[in-house]
């Protein structure tokens, strides 16, 4: 019995250092280029007058997006949070979500020049963000939500399903909402009066519109078991700009979304989007042929990175695979998609440039 014990103690031991080592490797050699220069960027987004911007926020394998929008009508700025990301690496070198977002209030995005005043509207010290989005109950897309929560103010809060929606789960999703439940559900009691859960039975949500910029619900357009698949799915649109986010959308939700969008009635269009963030993190449960070819986007952005308890290496080579299928998609017969990933890019920033005659869609990244 001593012996038996003994070998158990013995496998736990190499596990821990397994998971201690695989982790200071991978970011020490994958995760170098995209650690905690997101200041750097900060400094670089001062130099530039925009009043649409999306940060693609580099935290590992995981989703955090942050809309920066300038009413000009109203004079002030709007923040959107989609999903808050997963929690902290061993050795600690992803973007703090909340940090980064107090730093990205303290620099101009405004155009129109240097007499437009930006107001950023406040309660007790506290940033406001108009609407916090959790696509699904993952917890690499929300397990920084109650920092966010704790740190600003948050006017609306959307989600699709919660953990007790489920009937029948995977011995993952089992464990994911034993995390959900200690870190989300604890407290969401408390903000009853601001969130809503969508209902997609008739057809798409308008989460906000103001004729400049909308951010419409579009998915998940049939309910799923699987959670990836039930990721609220958003399609963007500031001015003629349109702005495509899947969050964990596999293949059977994409097949829908094609279906969903040739339905003329809903008058959706995500064909020859501006910029698609692709599903699931490029794994090969998302991003069938079908749906590559039907949406054929201009630009992909991919948020991905190693786990906190994994060495980043893992389906490397059908992440691989997938990257190629939307590189190999072009736009035109002269053009190619732009292709970016936060782990080998770090925080990726779109905006939109308006200075000019004409308004493009520009990036910066660390």
């Amino acid at each position: 019995m001593k012996i038996l014990k003994d070998h158990w103690i013995f496998l736990f031991k190499k596990l821990i250092f397994l998971v201690v080592f695989t982790d200071f490797v991978v970011w020490k050699n994958l995760g170098e280029c995209c650690c905690h220069r997101w200041a750097n960027l900060l400094e670089k987004m001062e130099e530039i007058n925009s009043n649409f911007q999306i940060h693609f926020l580099y935290v590992g394998e995981g989703d955090s997006i942050v809309i920066k929008y300038h009413s000009q009508t109203e004079k002030k700025d709007f923040l959107f949070i989609v999903d808050a990301g997963e929690g902290i690496s061993l050795i600690k070198k992803k973007t703090d979500v909340v940090q980064y977002i107090k730093s990205l209030m303290k620099s101009p995005s405004v155009v129109g020049g240097k007499d437009e005043v930006i107001l950023v509207k406040e309660k007790q010290g506290k940033i406001n963000i108009e609407t916090f989005i959790l696509t699904h109950p993952h917890p690499d897309h929300y397990w920084n939500m109650k920092e966010v929560f704790d740190n600003f103010n948050i006017n609306k809060f959307f989600y699709y399903k919660m953990r007790e929606d489920y009937k029948e789960m995977s011995l993952v999703d089992k464990f994911n909402c034993l995390q959900y439940e200690e870190r989300v559900v604890a407290f969401m009691n408390a903000f009853e009066g601001i969130k809503q859960k969508l209902d997609f039975s008739q057809g798409f949500f308008s989460l906000f519109d103001d004729f400049t910029l909308k951010i419409e619900a579009i998915g998940p357009t049939e309910d799923h078991i699987d959670f990836n698949d039930n990721s609220i799915v958003l399609l963007i649109t500031y001015k003629n700009f349109r702005f495509l986010l899947m969050g964990d959308a596999g293949i059977a939700a994409e097949r829908e979304l094609i279906k969903f969008c040739d339905d003329r009635k809903w008058g959706i269009n995500i064909k020859g989007v501006d910029l698609i963030k692709i599903g699931h993190h490029g794994h090969s449960t998302s991003s069938c042929f079908d749906f590559v070819n039907y949406v054929k986007p201009k630009n992909v952005v991919n948020s991905t990175g190693p786990h906190v308890f994994s060495c980043g290496l893992c389906n490397w080579h059908e992440r691989s695979f997938v990257m190629e299928s939307w590189r190999n998609c072009c736009t035109n017969e002269n053009e190619d998609v732009n292709i970016f990933t936060t782990q080998e890019q770090g925080n990726i920033v779109a905006f939109v440039d308006e200075l000019g005659d004409t308004a493009s869609l520009k990036f910066c990244r660390n």
